[in-house]
C-alpha cells in the first residue's frame, strides 16, 4: 500500500448510520477511519465493526460517552500501526510508520464537546511535553466557531 487512504465519519451515535458505515466501508479503499460520535452498544464501551477492521478504543475510556475511535483495516501490517495512549475519552491517536526508514505520521481524532475547549486543552497538554511532530494529522470534531465562517448572529 503505497497510499494511506483515510475516510472521517461522524456516526452522530446512530445505529442506522453505523451499520451503513461498515456495510459500505471497502477495505480495499481505505486504510483507516476516524469516527466521531460512534454508535456503542447499550451499557458499554463497545461499537460495531467487522473482521476487515481493528478497533482502536481511546486509552482512557472513564465513564464517559465514547466520543471517538480509530478502524485500522486488517490488511494493514499490524507493526506499522501503534496505539498513542492519551489520557483521554475524547481523543484516539495512532502513529503510522509504513517503512523502517519512513517518518511516522500521527494521527489524533478528536470529538471536542460543544462550546467546550476540553479535548483542545488536553491536545494542547499533551503535544507541550512532547517532540514537534513532523507529519500530523487532526481530525474529527472541534466544535468551534469562528466569526469569519459563523456570523456575527451565530451564538
Amino acid at each position: 500500500m503505497t497510499q494511506l487512504q483515510i475516510n472521517q465519519q461522524n456516526s452522530r451515535k446512530s445505529k442506522t448510520v453505523a451499520l451503513g458505515l461498515i456495510n459500505s466501508l471497502n477495505p480495499l479503499s481505505w486504510a483507516i477511519v476516524l469516527l466521531q460520535e460512534p454508535y456503542t452498544y447499550p451499557n458499554s464501551h463497545l461499537t460495531i465493526a467487522s473482521h476487515h477492521w481493528h478497533i482502536i478504543y481511546p486509552t482512557d475510556p472513564s465513564n464517559q460517552t465514547l466520543s471517538s475511535l480509530i478502524l485500522v483495516n486488517t490488511n494493514l501490517d499490524a507493526s506499522a500501526v501503534m496505539q498513542i495512549p492519551i489520557p483521554s475519552s475524547l481523543i484516539t491517536a495512532v502513529a503510522i510508520k509504513m517503512a523502517p526508514d519512513a517518518p511516522s505520521l500521527n494521527i489524533f481524532n478528536i470529538s471536542n464537546p460543544p462550546n467546550l475547549n476540553m479535548a483542545l486543552i488536553q491536545l494542547q497538554q499533551l503535544l507541550a511535553g512532547t517532540h514537534q511532530l513532523s507529519h500530523t494529522i487532526w481530525a474529527g470534531i472541534f466544535n468551534r466557531h469562528h466569526l469569519l465562517w459563523a456570523g456575527p448572529s451565530f451564538p
